[in-house]
Formats: C-alpha cells, structure tokens, sequence
C-alpha cells in the first residue's frame, strides 16, 4: 500500500518544483533599509587646488556600505564647517553654488572654498543620512580637510578603513590604511 502513495508524490513533489523553476519567476526581496547607519564619506580626489580644471572641488559621495541606497530613498544633508559645497550633474554640467549646508537625495557633491583666508583652517566635512522625509538622522560621518600650502588634503577615512565597502558611484573601494 506504502508503495501506491510513494510514486504520486514523488511526482507531484518533481512538478511543483519544476513548474517554479520553468516559469522564471522569482520573488523579487523587499530592500533592507535599516533605521540605524554608518555611514562614510568616499572622496574621488584627495588633493585639491582651485587651479585645477578637472574638478571643481573635492567630489564627496556616501558609502552605506552594503546598503541599496536608491531602493531606501535616503536624502543626504552635508555641512561644511567652512567653504562650500558646489552641484555639478549631468546633463549640462552646469556648475551651481548650494551653500555650506544643503540636503538632496542623491550622489556626488564637490567641496570648494572662495576666500583664500581659509587656507591652513582644518575644515570638517559632515554627511548626515536622512529617512526618506527627511525628518530622523540615521547616521552621520565626518572627514576632515588639511591644507598643504595652496592644495585642500582630504585625511583618511576612519569609517572605512579596511573594509571593501559598496559605492553609489556604482564601483566597490577597498580602503587599507
């Protein structure tokens, strides 16, 4: 009798299994968009004069880490203790001055400064991540800019050191210090 029952479920086990793998279709997992962060702050450049003309400013971005940024719909407010940070997107490049505080929900800003007087002050560079309302602080980090004569020096970023983090900039940076 136990070998009647034992062939029918072997084979409705086999076509419930198959018929999930035919199909394709596969649950899409809801995004981990935890209420606690720490985040760092990923420079591209970390040497910086206003005569270059490649940049124009020292470009600044968050590191969440393996965190999906674009699916949490984070906003990323950044302060400068001194200077000004510059938006400079495509599509025209259009480079626009947004103050020393600003929030958005995007990307790469640039720090720069106008007054030469701020040259040989240490300036600190703050990333608060935001919820999506913008209303509750999730995380924070800081970097800070030294000077070496004319050129803004980013130090080390203490938040990453060591580890292989994930990037919005869409490329994965392994800091080792």
């Amino acid at each position: 009798m136990k070998r009647y029952y034992t062939i029918p479920v072997l084979l409705l086990t086999i076509s419930v299994l198959l018929s999930g793998c035919l199909t394709g279709e596969r649950p899409v997992p809801e995004p981990v968009c935890p209420d606690f962060l720490e985040p760092a702050i990923r420079e591209d450049l970390q040497r910086y004069t206003v005569v270059m003309s490649s940049s124009p400013g020292i470009p600044f971005g968050p590191d969440l880490g393996w965190v999906n940024a674009s699916a949490c719909s984070y906003r990323y407010r950044w302060k400068a203790s001194d200077g000004l940070f510059l938006d400079w997107e495509p599509p025209g490049f259009q480079v626009q001055e947004v103050g020393a505080t600003f929030t958005r929900e995007y990307g790469k800003v640039y720090w720069t400064w106008k007054d030469q007087g701020i040259q040989g002050k240490n300036v600190t560079i703050t990333l608060e991540v935001l919820d999506p309302a913008g209303v509750r602080v999730l995380g924070r980090a800081e970097r800070e800019i030294s000077w070496d004569g004319e050129y803004a020096i980013v130090q080390p970023n203490e938040n990453a050191i060591g580890e292989c983090r994930f990037s919005p900039f869409g490329e994965e940076k392994k800091t080792m210090e």
